[in-house]
């Protein structure tokens, strides 16, 4: 087992491989989880240094998270203003076109009275 920096190529790339197959292989990963155990340790660890050390990207990401967020706010609350005012265009053309339809059969009934 090897606890420190790296003695040889060998070892070095060995640790290399050891990290690449602890994403697929569950060999590797119980290899992985009985080294952490030694220092009373868990996979949280790794977790926990690969949030840490991309800090910053999640950071940007979340703030570009939150502006898009803002912007699909903005412009579902536009629609929203949209949709109303389209509805009281609707509801005072109809009401115009009822009225008007109202006012050109007023002459016709009146003549056939």
């Amino acid at each position: 087992m090897f606890w420190g920096p790296p003695e040889t190529v060998a070892e070095c790339e060995a640790r290399a491989a050891l990290e690449r197959e602890w994403f697929t292989k569950p060999k590797a990963r119980r290899e992985v989880a009985k080294r952490l155990a030694a220092f009373q340790l868990d996979e949280g660890v790794i977790e926990a240094a690969a949030i840490s050390s991309q800090a910053d990207q999640l950071e940007r990401l979340d703030r570009m998270i939150s502006a898009q967020q803002a912007r699909l706010h903005r412009a579902l609350d536009a629609l929203a203003e949209y949709r109303e005012a389209f509805a009281v265009r609707v509801r005072t053309a109809v009401e115009r076109a009822t009225d008007q339809s109202a006012l050109a059969q007023l002459p016709a009934r009146q003549k056939a009275g």
